[in-house]
């Protein structure tokens, strides 16, 4: 694969995890374009909540791709991660081969707190939010078990988990 190929695919999968992790289409069209504008590539990108598209080069040998995607999850962690890559990348202290898998290492990185843990968060969130509007004790007890269950559906997968890049 030539350099400007490994370039692009960087982009392209930096793009995706990117989007997949909350950052919003001004901010990723910004970060993508600047970090393509220090690798030396021409490119344009444009970012919706279900897809995003960029070319590479001058007409008439413009590279467009579109990709379809799914609206994500903010996850700030995996954020800030992708955005050292870039940065590294984009100053050239790291190779583009070793970028790519480091973007989907933090893809592949499993969540960094358990279920139990979470569903117990949801329903403490839920029960101090009771609180929070002057509810009595009946009322947080109610919102602890909606917050639980809430929690408890979404560990088991009711919600369904994000695919990988």
């Amino acid at each position: 694969m030539y350099v400007h190929d490994q370039a692009v695919a960087f982009l392209l999968t930096l793009a995706r995890a990117l989007h997949r992790y909350g950052t919003p289409a001004h901010r990723l069209e910004s970060a993508l374009s600047t970090t393509a504008e220090r690798l030396g590539i021409q490119a344009q990108f444009f970012a919706l909540p279900t897809s995003l598209h960029a070319s590479f080069g001058e007409s008439p040998d413009t590279q467009a791709h579109l990709m379809r995607v799914d609206p994500g999850e903010v996850n700030l962690e995996k954020l800030a991660r992708l955005d050292a890559i870039a940065e590294q990348v984009a100053r050239a202290r790291l190779p583009i081969d070793r970028a790519l898998d480091a973007v989907q290492r933090t893809v592949d990185q499993p969540p960094r707190y358990g279920n139990a843990l979470t569903t117990v968060c949801w329903g403490v969130a839920a029960g101090t939010s009771a609180i929070f509007f002057g509810g009595g004790w009946r009322e947080v007890f109610v919102a602890l078990l909606i917050g639980t269950l809430t929690g408890l559906l979404v560990a088991n997968a009711v919600i369904p988990p994000r695919k990988a890049l």
